[in-house]
């Protein structure tokens, strides 16, 4: 479970990273401050200004060849997968798996049992059997396949 923690925890990093830092859109020489197509303009001339915000084009970093824009929709993935990433690696940090699972609806146990989670089977035996208002049938029959599956 950590290990896999660990893994969603990387992949949202990665996702925010590259959602941040954008694709390139655009080619060219373009205006630092207000990002203003420079294409066209004497780039030899000694006081050559921005035509848009008039900022001195003769510094260093005045310009840059790529526009890049953000991707918000890779943003959001990466920040739920970091969130459920750091959120897990917590609960496993600090052994509070069975606790988290014992308020975690029925289905959602039996998902993460048919993934593999052998804590998920602990609590379905242990804790979900002896309960009042027991499982419904239906839950009750999906355990059943699912423990035969497996």
């Amino acid at each position: 479970m950590l290990t896999l923690s660990i893994i969603v925890l990387a992949i949202g990093t990665l996702l925010l990273i590259l959602a941040l830092r954008g694709r390139v859109v655009e080619r060219g020489a373009f205006c630092h401050r207000c990002r203003f197509d420079l294409c066209g303009l004497d780039r030899q001339e000694p006081s050559l200004r921005c035509p848009e915000c008039g900022r001195d084009l003769s510094g260093h970093k005045s310009t840059r060849a790529t526009l890049r824009t953000r991707r918000p929709v890779l943003l959001a993935c990466g920040a739920v997968l970091l969130f459920i990433g750091l959120a897990s690696v917590g609960v496993s940090a600090t052994n509070n798996t069975a606790r988290v699972l014992a308020v975690m609806p029925d289905r959602v146990v039996l998902t993460l049992h048919s993934a593999g989670m052998d804590e998920a089977f602990t609590e379905i035996t242990t804790n979900r059997l002896a309960r009042f208002p027991p499982m419904s049938d239906r839950t009750w029959s999906r355990c059943v396949q699912v423990t035969v599956a497996v």
